[in-house]
């Protein structure tokens, strides 16, 4: 934002929904940087699980996980980062989390019969059964940019971002994301009121949400793909077929950081990432999965600058 320029507060229905990350895709809304942009988004499913009889076998999966954008932030140039600031995500009173049996989850082979739980919040509660109450942990499944090339389905993600599932897209954290296209055409969605690291079951509480965050623009600097700053972490976001893949994808990213961070050779950048930082699987029921590399902000005593 400019200095002198009042900050604005723009709103986007939920009317505005894209099903894949594309360039070409036309703006719902153009921002400034420094921008307040509130952001009403569907669930996962579109709406269409609200009883445990729904079945998301009968789901057209092209028109799973509706994003809602894009938004054009002005300024943003191919080559610059886009710093996404989650302030605040709102849930409905209600969320679900279907089974898959023989298509998604680790035990998707096991003989587990068919079941979707619906659960209300209630107080910042999920009351999953009456005697299993659950605190919210609000997150965002899907935040994302447009790629250069070919567009990509929400369902998956890449260096643009998009389907991560990793929990700390969540309101108090920065999501750094590179810039690919004018504009960079941000959207997002699929929130979830908990996931368990992994989402190894294939959902968590899927829910419709109102999501109030912040842009910047930052230039002369690039990054290669998605990273995440907590108030005590900052952490790589990688990908692959695998898991082993993805695993070394954003551990590498980490290692270069670290290295041209604080001017070590790669050996011992290397040498410390092993050794402190801790891998946290975000999409793992998937391929692509999506990795997410952590390391602690307090061990470097003059402080870190992300990214």
């Amino acid at each position: 934002m400019v200095a002198g320029e009042e900050q604005t507060v723009r709103r986007i229905g939920r009317e505005h929904l894209i099903y894949q990350m594309d360039k070409a895709n036309p703006p719902a809304a153009r921002v400034r940087p420094g921008d307040v942009v509130v952001v009403d988004c569907h669930d996962c499913f579109g709406g269409c699980i609200q009883t445990p009889d729904d079945d998301p076998h009968k789901l057209d999966h092209d028109r799973l996980n509706p994003a809602t954008g894009p938004i054009y932030v002005e300024g943003a140039e191919p080559g610059d980062v886009l710093a996404v600031h989650l302030l605040r995500i709102e849930l409905g009173e209600k969320g679900s989390a279907p089974l898959y049996p023989g298509e998604f989850g680790f035990l998707k082979d096991d003989p587990i019969e068919p079941f979707t739980k619906i659960a209300p919040i209630v107080n910042g509660l999920i009351v999953y059964r009456d005697d299993i109450h659950i605190p919210v942990h609000a997150m965002l499944g899907t935040l994302g940019v447009a790629p250069a090339g070919a567009p990509v389905s929400n369902l998956f993600m890449g260096d643009h971002g998009a389907n991560m599932d990793h929990k700390d897209v969540c309101p108090g954290n920065t999501i750094y994301l590179p810039v690919f296209v004018p504009g960079a055409l941000l959207a997002l969605g699929d929130a979830h009121g908990v996931i368990g690291d992994g989402e190894a079951a294939a959902a968590g509480l899927e829910v419709e949400s109102t999501v109030t965050l912040s842009v910047d623009v930052l230039k002369g600097v690039s990054l290669s793909r998605p990273m995440i700053e907590s108030p005590s972490e900052f952490m790589t976001c990688g990908w692959g077929m695998t898991m082993e893949e993805a695993t070394a994808c954003a551990m590498r990213d980490m290692v270069d950081f670290v290295q041209a961070r604080f001017g070590m050779s790669r050996a011992e950048a290397y040498n410390l990432v092993g050794m402190v930082g801790d891998v946290r699987p975000g999409n793992a029921v998937c391929s692509p999965g999506a990795v997410r590399y952590v390391m602690p902000k307090h061990i470097f005593c003059g402080g870190v600058r992300i990214p």
